[in-house]
């Protein structure tokens, strides 16, 4: 499962929760409007100068009072949203490891760090793809780890002055915010 497939998932499932979120407090804000119209013609028709003033008044509060906490109401719901999907996509990252899309991008990592520290860095993967990137790159160092990290690479310098932290963790980490303003986008239609 490769990021667009992961990346469709997300939004075709929650693409419908948001809109409900959104059409939910948009009817709570209608409701509040409805009924402070109709306050409204009671009052008018009480018949007051200064009734019809205070009318104005409390309809003005209501209203804005009703389309503050309908936004506020949509604006939390909608991060929420947001973020159950950024976790959704550490949720995939265990099938997103099977698959060869991940290996074409293991492999990428492990060339971007040898060229980054050079051929001679101590380069970490995870246990799982210990066979199949010492295949691929036999006179590397290369050390499976255990636990620490579902994918990707990890490496330090032959000095141990500089590290490079490649794993699926960290780059979802690092991309956080250009993926939620994917996410947003595809939710946003």
């Amino acid at each position: 499962m490769g990021l667009e497939e992961i990346e469709e998932h997300i939004r075709s499932e929650e693409k419908a929760k948001v809109v409900k979120i959104s059409t939910d407090a948009k009817r709570r804000y209608y409701e509040i409007l409805t009924e402070s119209a109709k306050k409204t013609e009671d009052m008018r028709l009480a018949g007051s100068k200064r009734i019809k003033d205070d009318t104005a008044r409390v309809i003005d509060a209501e209203v804005n009072a009703a389309r503050v906490d309908a936004e506020r109401d949509f604006n939390l719901a909608y991060s929420q949203k947001l973020e159950s999907n950024l976790q959704k996509a550490y949720s995939v990252l265990p099938d997103y490891v099977k698959t060869a899309g991940y290996t074409d991008l293991l492999y990428n990592l492990v060339d971007r760090i040898t060229k980054s520290l050079g051929e001679d860095a101590e380069i970490h993967v995870n246990e799982r793809d210990l066979k199949t990137v010492k295949d691929k790159f036999p006179d590397l160092k290369i050390i499976g780890e255990k636990k620490g990290f579902i994918g990707g690479a990890m490496a330090n310098s032959p000095d141990g002055m500089t590290g490079i932290d490649l794993t699926l963790e960290e780059i979802i980490r690092r991309k956080r915010e250009e993926i939620i303003a994917r996410l947003a986008e595809y939710i946003n239609g």
